[in-house]
Order: structure tokens, then C-alpha cells, then sequence
């Protein structure tokens, strides 16, 4: 949302965007080699992450679900796409990915998995989409900008009544 959450209290956080948004969102996710959530969206959203862009089915990316202790619901839509839960620390489950030959991972979630990545400062691009519905103050924390204090705007793009925002990662003063 505009004010910067993800999600109401009651974990209510489908369709905050528009369908603009969400079908560049599904670009997004056919060019990535893979797509981890954490199990906090699992439970609260069952998403499926695929690409349901018609024409582009194929491009769905490999589900992975990061849990330090739960496993995933045997009816939840990613354990009937056959998701693997990942344990450990982000660099743990980063190196076992990466030895899968996986180089392009997108993590789609809400602000817990994003905070995680962030603090262990292993993201090198953020897509942020906003909405201008706005939640207040009864809707869960998401991210705060000292959070991206480290990233420039590279890229935006209004989708219909939505804005998608690309932040990338600054090395040394420049865009990466």
C-alpha cells in the first residue's frame, strides 16, 4: 500500500495492486530461475507462484519455500507443485540453490522474508510495487526505508493505477 504495508492485521493482503500490477509481476517471475517464499506467506496466502501470463506457462520458475520448523500443508498449492522447504540461515539456503545451478532467485513474500534477505545483505534489486490504497495503522510492518537507504531508484513504471518502483543496489555510488 501507499503507507507502506503488506498485509491487514487480520493477514488479509490479496489484490492490495491492480491487474496491471500483477501481470508485470508475472513477467517479473518467468525470468527468474526460481521463486522462494517464506512458510509465514504459505500460511497466510497459499500462493502458487507461477506464471500465469497466457503463452508463458512454461516460464514458472521452481518453487522453494524457506522454514526454519514447519513443513508445508500437504494441501497448500506449492506442496502440489512439488516446492522443497529450504532450512537454515539465507546464506546456507543462497550456497544450496546456487550448487543447483539456480543464478537468477526471486523472493516473493511479505516482510518477514524480505527483512531477513535484507539484513543479510544479500539483495541486489528490489521491485517494489505500490498501491495507492492506503491501510493505516491497523495493517502489519513492512519494510522501512532506512531499509533501502542502500539502493537507488533505477527504474518506474505507472500500471494503471499503480506504480512499480525497481530499486538497485549502490556500489560505490553507482547503480549495480
Amino acid at each position: 500500500s501507499v503507507d507502506g504495508r503488506v498485509a491487514l492485521t487480520n493477514g488479509d493482503s490479496k489484490w492490495i495492486t491492480g491487474p496491471e500490477a500483477r501481470a508485470d509481476g508475472h513477467r517479473w517471475r518467468r525470468r527468474a530461475s526460481a521463486v522462494l517464499t517464506g512458510i509465514g506467506t504459505v500460511l497466510a496466502d497459499d500462493p502458487e507462484l507461477t506464471c500465469r501470463l497466457p503463452g508463458l506457462e512454461e516460464r514458472t520458475p521452481l518453487p522453494f519455500v524457506m522454514s526454519s520448523k514447519r513443513d508445508l500443508p500437504p494441501d497448500s498449492h506449492l506442496a502440489r507443485r512439488g516446492a522443497e522447504v529450504l532450512r537454515g540461515t539465507v546464506h546456507e539456503v543462497l550456497a544450496d540453490l546456487g550448487s543447483r545451478g539456480i543464478n537468477r532467485l526471486m523472493v516473493e513474500g511479505g516482510a518477514a522474508i524480505a527483512r531477513s534477505f535484507l539484513d543479510a545483505g544479500v539483495v541486489d534489486e528490489i521491485q517494489l510495487f505500490c498501491s495507492p490504497s492506503v491501510i493505516g495503522p491497523q495493517g502489519v510492518e513492512g519494510l522501512t526505508m532506512a531499509a533501502l537507504q542502500p539502493f537507488a531508484v533505477r527504474e518506474e513504471e505507472r500500471l494503471g493505477s499503480d506504480t512499480l518502483t525497481v530499486y538497485a543496489l549502490l556500489h560505490m555510488g553507482e547503480v549495480f
